[in-house]
């Protein structure tokens, strides 16, 4: 296995791109290569650099697709039922409930009508390539065969943002890597907002070839003076870009937080997660919609006996009349009331109030976006609302490496030009104005 650890800035989808045309040199006959990433969007941006290198139009042996088409198409889809005789006919994407303890039974109760949901899709997947302890010596010979017909046509597996792998996919990528199938796995560990933990392990790994892309090119060197006291050795940046302007403000310096904002024309401005102050939860109506459509379109069924493409129209009818009552202050009940016809089950009201409730903004509050929303997003002129719990990490109260460690170091790395800092209220409580100033000075 080959993982390089590359920072932020440093062009890791354009790496990733040159990597995967340098290996297809070597391809053999037949032999696919499969290059998976974690959204749509990063998809889109490796397929747009591999169709540059390739003047227009990648080869069909080359596969980029999201992780959860990989695994489903690649490994589910052909493989499951072999395996434990149960097959999906669709991948759900439905939103499921607040109480996590009920997501099992949830999981379950979508099975068994045929659909696999998004989140178990890894686990499953997992199942087939290493299998689980309940399995007998028949899933054992079966799954021998599995590999070596997916060995065949499968020569190498890239991975894009492998800071994201959860368990499962760390379990999957092991089990190929074992049975001579090439990894190559590009990511920051610095960057692991979920805290999974699981790129840093696998490249602690003595068996496994690790490289550093140390150079930076979105960052002026003074921002990078800042993340690189919280990162390892290792993997300390450098940067040619000189300038740029790193400003600490207080928020109780400053009597209008929004009109500061506005006029300040930031292009990014973040924090780690609201308070009673500021509000990261802007959810837009379309958003809304999606989550609203998907849970209708498992919902409804149960209390419907229409065509699939009936269900679709009520669906999309559904989650638009949610929307519409909800602005216009009705109360929930008489929504759920006209659209199902009759009384629903208490779980899958509160999913609907779930959905509802989560993109009620408190207008007083300043809206600004959260940490996990902007990472791979940069800007000019970029505002980062240190908090006192991320405070704690920046000024080495607290080493650990976890997802508050990460969300730092993704704030600071933001901005191509200038930066400025905003300590709360709370985080200039805790450790002084003077404190502060002394501290930031020696990279203002």
């Amino acid at each position: 296995m080959r993982i390089i650890i590359a920072g932020a800035g440093s062009g890791k989808t354009t790496s990733m791109a040159s990597i995967i045309a340098e290996s297809a040199n070597n391809r053999l006959q037949g032999k696919y290569y499969f290059c998976i990433a974690f959204t749509n969007n990063a998809v889109e941006h490796i397929s747009s650099k591999l169709r540059e290198l390739y003047h227009g139009e990648i080869p069909k042996y080359i596969k980029v697709m999201t992780i959860h088409s990989f695994l489903y198409q690649e490994v589910i889809k052909p493989y499951y039922y072999l395996l434990y005789g149960i097959s999906y006919e669709r991948v759900s994407l439905k939103p499921l409930g607040n109480n996590a303890k009920y997501h099992a039974k949830e999981v379950s109760d979508l099975e068994k009508r045929g659909a696999l949901h998004v989140s178990a899709i890894t686990q499953r997947a997992m199942w087939v390539l290493k299998g689980k302890s309940t399995d007998k010596k028949a899933h054992k010979d079966k799954r021998k065969q599995i590999i070596d017909v997916f060995s065949n046509y499968c020569d190498h597996i890239f991975v894009d943002e492998a800071q994201d792998i959860d368990d499962s996919t760390k379990q999957i990528l092991e089990t190929l890597d074992d049975k001579g199938i090439d990894i190559t796995a590009v990511g920051d560990p610095k960057q692991d907002l979920h805290g999974f933990g699981n790129l840093r392990m696998l490249s602690e790994n003595k068996n496994v070839n690790v490289e550093y892309i140390n150079r930076c090119y979105r960052c002026p060197m003074k921002h990078l003076r800042i993340s690189n006291t919280i990162v390892n050795d290792n993997e300390i940046q450098n940067s040619d870009i000189d300038g740029g302007l790193v400003r600490i403000r207080f928020e109780t310096d400053i009597p209008d937080i929004g009109e500061f904002i506005k006029a300040e024309g930031f292009d990014l401005a973040y924090i780690v997660k609201k308070n009673n102050r500021f509000d990261t939860h802007a959810v837009k109506q379309d958003g809304l919609f999606d989550g609203l459509y998907h849970l209708m379109l498992e919902l409804i069924p149960k209390y419907s006996d229409d065509t699939d493409l009936m269900i679709h129209r009520y669906s999309y009818w559904a989650a638009q009349r949610f929307i519409n009552d909800a602005t216009k202050g009705k109360e929930l009940s008489k929504t759920v009331r006209r659209v199902f016809d009759c009384k629903i089950e208490s779980k899958e009201y509160a999913q609907i109030a779930s959905l509802i409730n989560n993109v009620q903004n408190n207008e007083a509050n300043v809206l600004v976006s959260s940490i996990e929303s902007i990472k791979g997003q940069e800007g000019n002129n970029c505002l980062f609302i240190l908090s006192k719990d991320l405070a704690s990490y920046l000024f080495l109260d607290k080493k650990d490496d976890n997802k508050m460690k990460a969300a730092l170091y993704v704030a600071l790395t933001r901005s191509r030009k200038d930066l400025t800092i905003l300590l709360t209220t709370e985080a200039e409580k805790k450790y002084s104005k003077k404190f502060v100033e002394e501290y930031f000075s020696q990279f203002t």
